[in-house]
């Protein structure tokens, strides 16, 4: 959006201080799904209007947008420097139209680009379950709590186990880290570290447990 108005000769501050405001549409009026607005940029500073009959711009509405997605109020950094609204001016000039002025532009030495990407950190998966069965759906409570129960057990008993047969700085991270994300995890500290009783005995370790077992090398 300020690449225009920079190519035309505007205020620099105010061609990046424009474009912050516009390039969320409407969220800087009064009525935020309005639509479309319109900025006029100059020498001096830009004037924004929302075209929707039903929303108008104030100088509070305008201001506010730089809380939007942005740690600092004032402060901007973009590509090539940064941009300070310390002492920017919001005039109202009718019910709807907003002029701003003031926007400082401060080059940086060196050009720079922020650059983001993304990579695959884990799976994770939802099960909607719905219970029909009469006898499932009267003893719910019960069924639940033994289960809920034998996976907290179980993952004591793991925690003890692994540290019985020695565990990894690698393997405590991993494993503990699996265990966090099935809610398992203070259950598996406190047996690896043997806090409370002894954890149950387990002659068959469910196949549910089958990654956090290899991680350990157990």
């Amino acid at each position: 959006i300020s690449a225009l108005p920079l190519m035309k000769g505007a205020n620099p501050g105010s061609s990046w201080h424009g474009a912050k405001v516009a390039e969320c549409g409407a969220l800087c009026t009064t009525n935020p799904t309005s639509g479309v607005i319109m900025v006029e940029f100059d020498k001096t500073g830009f004037t924004v209007e929302p075209m929707s009959k039903n929303a108008s711009c104030t100088s509070e509405t305008v201001a506010a947008h730089m809380l939007y997605e942005n740690a600092d109020p004032y402060i901007l950094h973009e590509p090539g420097g940064y941009m300070d609204v310390t002492y920017s001016n919001y005039y109202n000039i009718d019910t709807k139209k907003v002029r701003v002025e003031g926007a400082k532009w401060h080059s940086s030495k060196q050009y720079s680009v922020k650059l983001e990407g993304a990579k695959i950190a884990g799976y994770q998966a939802s099960l909607l379950v719905f219970l029909r069965d009469k006898n499932y759906v009267e003893n719910i409570e019960e069924w639940w709590y033994h289960e809920k129960f034998s996976a907290e057990s179980c993952a004591r008993y793991i925690g003890r186990k692994a540290l019985d047969v020695g565990m990894t700085k690698k393997g405590w991270i991993s494993a503990s880290s699996w265990m966090e994300n099935v809610g398992l995890g203070e259950h598996f500290a406190k047996g690896a570290w043997m806090q409370g009783n002894e954890p149950i005995e387990f002659d068959e370790i469910p196949k549910f447990f089958d990654d956090v077992i290899s991680m350990l090398e157990i």
